[in-house]
Order: structure tokens, then C-alpha cells, then sequence
């Protein structure tokens, strides 16, 4: 099974990113590349992407994911910056540039969780964010810097996490099939 552990966005959030891509699509060159837009109502803000682990190790990892995350209480921050990975541009996301402590912690402590059940922590620091939009053969990234560096900020760009989900991710040629595992509220 193929697993990862996140918070989930609210409607308000889907509605918003739906409207930027709708935005940002009208603005792109239909020739500028093959462009894969992510579903808004398969988003998610991964915590931590745990890979492949064997059915018999899900309720190991759901208790060290609970034991850690029923310690925190509910929270909300902001993602309103766009912004891109890679050279040239591989991911288009939605994110923050300022550090929230009570993410930034919660996360800490899944992986610290998640290591003292023998599942290593990730070597990448943290970069929490919503992916909008894979890219492949992109002929030019000036053209697209610039038009994502027109979107300083995104309006109603707020993640709410009340709970923390295990969601198992199976993909498929017309994309990924998420199911949850498991979940904890957040106090």
C-alpha cells in the first residue's frame, strides 16, 4: 500500500483554487506545455509521504500518527503565495513563505512518531504547500514565472486542520484514488 499522512482543505479552499486555475489556465499558452491540473477535491496538505508499507504495518503507523497529532489542538494558517519548483518548472503550488509554529510542530512530531515506530524521517525540510499544477516539457519559464509572479497573494487562501489523516493513494492512469485509513481530531 502506498500511503501518505495529511491535513484536508475545506470547501471555502476548493472553491478558491478552483477559481486560481480556472485564472491561471486562461493566462497560459495552450502551446506552452503539457500542463496536468490537480482535482481540488483531491487536495490535501501532505504531512508526511510514507511510500509503500505492507498492510499489516497500518495500525502501527496510524497509533504513532495519533499518539502524535491528538497532542495538538486545532489550528488554522494561511497558504496565499504562488509559487513553482524546479528548474525547469516541474510544480506549480500554493503555499506560504512565513513559518506557522503549530504546523511546523505538528509535523515534527509525526515524524519523530513515525521514526520511534521505524519509519525514517524525511531528509527534505518541510515546504508545506497545496500542489495546482504538474508540468512536463515546459519550453520557457519566463513566460510562466511571470505570470505567477503577478499573484502576490491569494485571498481566502486559510487551511483549517482539525484532524489528521492516513490516506492510502492508489494510482491510476486517470489519476490518483485516495482513501482514508484512518483519522484524529485535533483537540
Amino acid at each position: 500500500m502506498r500511503i501518505f499522512v495529511a491535513i484536508d482543505i475545506d470547501d471555502n479552499l476548493r472553491a478558491a483554487i478552483t477559481a486560481l486555475q480556472a485564472d491561471l489556465r486562461s493566462q497560459l499558452n495552450p502551446t506552452s506545455g503539457r500542463i496536468k491540473w490537480v482535482d481540488p477535491d483531491l487536495m490535501h496538505l501532505t504531512l508526511k509521504f510514507i511510500g509503500e508499507v505492507e498492510q499489516n504495518n497500518i495500525d502501527r503507523i496510524s497509533e504513532a500518527v495519533a499518539s502524535a497529532a491528538v497532542q495538538h489542538k486545532s489550528f488554522s494558517f494561511e497558504i496565499p503565495t504562488l509559487g513553482c519548483f524546479g528548474r525547469p518548472i516541474k510544480v506549480i503550488w500554493l503555499g506560504t513563505e512565513t513559518e506557522n509554529q503549530q504546523l511546523l510542530q505538528l509535523h515534527q512530531d509525526i515524524e519523530d512518531a513515525l521514526e520511534s515506530a521505524g519509519w525514517p524521517k524525511e531528509k527534505k525540510s518541510f515546504s508545506p504547500h497545496l500542489t495546482l499544477a504538474r508540468l512536463k516539457d515546459v519550453p520557457s519559464d519566463r513566460s510562466l514565472k511571470g505570470i505567477i509572479k503577478k499573484y502576490k497573494l491569494v485571498d481566502s487562501a486559510i487551511v483549517k486542520a482539525c484532524s489528521v489523516r492516513i490516506y492510502e493513494s492508489v494510482l491510476t492512469p486517470t489519476g490518483p484514488i485516495y482513501s482514508a485509513l484512518s483519522e484524529t481530531k485535533l483537540k
